[in-house]
């Protein structure tokens, strides 16, 4: 599950991230809280291995005016602008554009046929109208070009083109949120949003119209209790229109989400020892009712350290991918045979039994450690099952048809762990460390014809990754930045374990004007970190940003 300041970013079309198109200023970022594990419980259906939350500072924490601009190797060219205002002490705003355009990645023999272009511009508005409402409403528009090379089939022959076109990507969204302080500590925020997504790719083209509304509860009960309840409502227009070989069947879908929650935090004792109940009620048009408890215990014995444990249950909802989409691939030209993968009404939630430990502590002033560990029971999970093979007269010529369908027939544990180490080895220079374990056991029922997706999804997931960073402020108004990166062997995808390094060296001329040159990917003239023929270049480029 991924949120910028209380919109979802998943888009309910195929059950994941369009992030070629999620971007913002970085400098307005407040901060991005990245929560391990299944948070079902708040955050709702899909938050099953972790929930990325980017939260954007407030309009009064951005005044004035920024300019930043740099070009390179990789990032031939960015830009962008933002200025900062108020005409009262409790009414702030600020506006913002900004433009990329960047490389294509390397492939081996073939043209280089994704360069990447994006211009987005937009604005917030936050308002204090009294101690005891506070307004904020802001919004974006963007358009997007991106390269693709993409195998398109065909019933008459060339069966399997080729075809390099563009994607093209345009949206925009507007969010506005009331936060009204109650009595005793206790408040209500109220928020609506509309998100509005149109990208067309060469072979499928979509238009998806989100709104939504969510109004939340807070407030303070008896024995140390702290409660948060909400409700939650949102709709979906969704139109897709595709070609024979890959659309989306019926074209056009709504659909309609409803949502409530409860969490209780009781303090058993005192500012040592809490236990956090709740549960996430919803009901979705593909599967239904679903519930998402959880439980977690957190024992603070001291104000330096922090043990918990928690169980949980989330579910991962079907989207109009499992359930109305169809794509035929061509295999072979004698006799014209072809692969259909095809929704199915069938397909169920996937689901996810969590248990999780962790410790974090505070050792000195200067380090921090925080480990965690976790064991997850997956059952439903997504399998593709192929079907009896058919001849289809029609479009002409007739042809073979091997049909697969989407199932649930998958199941298996996760477990693993995570450590980090933070650092201050001296008022100048800090380091962090991580490293990540993840162990894979995956089955299929026994009925199930699926001989590929254990393997896929074993062979796809790194089981060792680690990084190190340094961040250096140096003599001369300097400063010095490392990334050193690990990820181990992808065997499904035949990718290689790697290392890598991203290295930053900044300047501060004048207490407004700082400039900078960062070198990406540094340790290989190209490396694939993923299958498909992309490989990731090495880079450079020079920024330069003024503050006024």
């Amino acid at each position: 599950m991924v949120l910028m300041d209380g919109r979802t970013l998943y888009s309910p079309l195929y059950a994941g991230v369009y992030w070629e198109t999620q971007d913002t200023v970085l400098e307005d970022i407040e901060r991005i809280e990245v929560i391990r594990g299944s948070g079902g419980t708040l955050w709702g259906a899909n938050a099953v291995n972790g929930i990325i939350n980017i939260i954007t500072k407030s309009a009064k924490d951005t005044q004035g005016g920024l300019i930043t601009a740099g070009a390179g190797t990789e990032e031939r060219g960015f830009a962008s602008v933002r200025y900062g205002g108020k005409n009262k002490d409790d009414f702030s705003y600020r506006v913002y554009g900004k433009y990329f355009n960047r490389d294509a990645a390397y492939h081996q023999n073939v043209n280089d046929f994704d360069p990447w272009q994006m211009g987005q511009a937009g604005f917030r508005i936050d308002w204090d109208k009294s101690e005891q409402n506070e307004f904020t409403f802001h919004g974006d528009i963007y358009g997007a070009k991106l390269g693709q090379r993409i195998s398109e089939a065909r019933y008459s022959p060339p069966s399997q083109p080729s075809i390099e076109d563009d994607t093209h990507s345009y949206g925009g969204n507007f969010l506005s949120q009331w936060r009204h302080s109650l009595e005793n500590k206790s408040d209500w925020t109220l928020q609506f949003y509309y998100d509005r997504t149109d990208r067309r790719d060469p072979t499928i083209k979509c238009a998806l119209d989100t709104f939504d509304f969510d109004f939340q509860y807070h407030f303070f009960w008896i024995l140390r209790q702290e409660i948060v309840c909400g409700l939650g409502y949102r709709r979906v227009f969704g139109k897709t229109s595709g070609i024979p070989t890959s659309e989306f069947i019926p074209d056009e879908q709504n659909e309609d989400l409803f949502t409530a929650f409860i969490q209780d935090k009781i303090g058993i004792v005192e500012n040592r020892l809490f236990l956090i109940l709740g549960s996430k009620f919803e009901h979705n048009d593909y599967s239904g009712y679903e519930y998402q408890p959880s439980g977690r215990l957190l024992w603070t014995p001291t104000a330096y350290q922090t043990f918990w444990g928690s169980v949980s249950r989330a579910v991962r909802t079907p989207s109009r991918l499992e359930h109305n989409f169809s794509l035929t691939a061509f295999v072979n030209a004698v006799p014209p045979t072809f692969v259909r993968v095809s929704g199915d009404d069938e397909f169920e939630s996937e689901k996810l039994i969590s248990y999780e430990l962790g410790y974090r502590v505070q050792l000195t002033k200067r380090l921090f450690v925080d480990v965690a560990a976790y064991y997850n029971d997956y059952s439903n999970l997504m399998s593709a099952e192929p079907g009896t093979p058919f001849v289809e007269p029609s479009p002409v010529p007739p042809h073979i048809v091997v049909p697969i369908s989407f199932r649930n027939k998958i199941y298996g544990k996760l477990y693993g762990g995570e450590v980090y180490v933070d650092y201050r080895l001296l008022d100048w220079w800090r380091i962090s460390a991580y490293h990540a374990i993840l162990q894979m056991d995956l089955k299929t029922d026994d009925n199930s014809k699926d001989t590929s997706t254990v393997k896929n999804l074993d062979g796809s997931s790194p089981k060792h990754q680690s990084s190190l960073r340094s961040y250096m402020d140096l003599p001369g108004k300097t400063s010095l930045d490392c990334i050193f990166r690990y990820v181990s062997e992808l065997p499904f995808q035949g990718i290689d374990n790697y290392f890598n390094l991203d290295v930053r060296l900044g300047w501060k001329v004048k207490p407004n004007l700082e400039l900078s040159i960062v070198g990406q990917n540094l340790l290989d003239t190209e490396h694939p970190e993923y299958g498909g023929g992309s490989e990731v270049q090495r880079g450079c480029y020079a920024k330069i940003q003024w503050q006024w």
